[in-house]
């Protein structure tokens, strides 16, 4: 008899070692202050990452009792407690005890029903709450504790809360800073990125573009844009990405365009041709008017400050004496109303746009002084048409 007493306060009091690849099982000897677990971590059997202390002693005449306690800050799930679960994740609980009896039997009586419960022990009321692929939502189990009330746990299942990270646009200056009238422009946004490497879909957009000019790009929803500058001065275009859940901010690159007239001229209403209008609004500028708009009918939604997006006249008058020296076309190097008229009447359709006209005598290409043929005037007036308009391709 003396040697069984030993025996067994001997086992009592032996703890066993632990290590963090065993398995959870039961436990049918809960400590009360360490009956408590919460943990939203995707499960898996082997307990790995947690806390772990020594458990019980093995005694013969019970089944094995646990190797491990996972030991977590969060209160017991008690009735009437919510817990959130994020959207396909499994949420790891168990179920409080508000007594000291050292066996206890927990039981399911409702079961969810966006879920399951995948594991459960009666004797711990340890549970494994395992939502529907893709469910979100209220959902909720009941259970008693050794046949008693009837308890409920309510559970809210939530979007995942790690937050998207917005990707990154953009835009390779290279060369691109620097261009040149009538030559190619590549807008390259091939390096944006996203954080998670999710494939992005690419947004260009002209935020300015030079006085007077008329520009449409090319490709416009792919990594490389590309546009023709028509005339000189300063072009900005912007490139957002987007990752499928959230627009980058916007990167923008800032063109200067030089050589070559200072814009497409003879289009100064801004609605991409040369016309009668054109020639009647230049002509009176280069007789020296301030108003060169009145009685003329303009072009409207052409990006101006006018009514109905209009140029108005101001803007007009800007794009005229911006180009300056481009209506030179009779070669004396000023611009004056015998060049106004030229170029009136070349837009109103006229070939002969010299008659009449006492045409100044020039340096010629041989070095002889001499005045310009009416053939020369048309092509200086024709060089001066804006090209047709490049339609963008989306």
């Amino acid at each position: 008899m003396e040697r069984c007493l030993i025996i067994l306060l001997f086992l009592l009091l032996k703890p066993v070692s632990l290590f963090a690849n065993e398995t959870l099982e039961p436990d049918l000897y809960p400590d009360k202050e360490t009956s408590s677990i919460g943990n939203t971590a995707n499960f898996n059997a082997a307990v790995t990452g947690v806390t772990i202390i020594a458990t019980r002693p093995v005694l013969n005449m019970f089944p094995p009792p646990p190797t491990a306690v996972v030991v977590m800050t969060d209160k017991p799930v008690s009735n009437g407690s919510t817990i959130i679960v994020p959207q396909d994740n499994n949420y790891i609980g168990m179920l409080s005890s508000d007594t000291d009896i050292g066996l206890l039997g927990f039981s399911i009586k409702t079961a969810p029903l966006l879920g399951d419960i995948i594991s459960f022990s009666s004797a711990t009321g340890l549970f494994v709450y395992s939502p529907d692929t893709e469910a979100l939502g209220l959902d909720s189990f009941q259970y008693s504790l050794n046949g008693g009330n009837i308890n409920t746990v309510y559970i809210t299942i939530e979007p995942p809360t790690s937050a998207n990270t917005r990707p990154t646009a953009y835009i390779d200056t290279g060369e691109a800073r620097l261009g040149f009238v009538g030559r190619e422009i590549l807008l390259d946004g091939q390096f944006s990125s996203d954080a998670y490497n999710d494939p992005v879909t690419y947004r260009w957009d002209i935020v300015s573009a030079a006085v007077g000019s008329s520009i449409s790009l090319s490709f416009t929803k792919a990594s490389q844009a590309r546009f023709t500058p028509r005339c000189a001065g300063i072009y900005i275009f912007s490139l957002i990405v987007n990752d499928g859940i959230q627009d980058s901010k916007a990167d923008q690159i800032k063109i200067q365009i030089s050589i070559g007239a200072v814009c497409v001229p003879l289009d100064v209403d801004g609605d991409g041709d040369g016309d009668a209008n054109d020639g009647l609004i230049i002509q009176r500028r280069l007789t020296g008017a301030s108003d060169v708009i009145t009685g003329i009918v303009l072009p409207t939604n052409v990006g101006g400050s006018g009514v109905d997006g209009a140029r108005s006249n101001t803007e007009i008058l800007q794009v005229i004496d911006t180009a300056g020296i481009v209506f030179d076309v009779d070669g004396d190097m000023d611009v004056d109303a015998n060049d106004g008229l030229m170029i009136q009447r070349r837009l109103t359709g006229a070939s002969n746009v010299t008659s009449g006209i006492i045409l100044p005598e020039v340096t010629s290409s041989s070095g002889i002084m001499r005045a310009r043929l009416n053939s020369e005037i048309l092509v200086a007036i024709d060089v001066l048409l804006p090209p047709p308009p490049l339609s963008a391709v989306k």
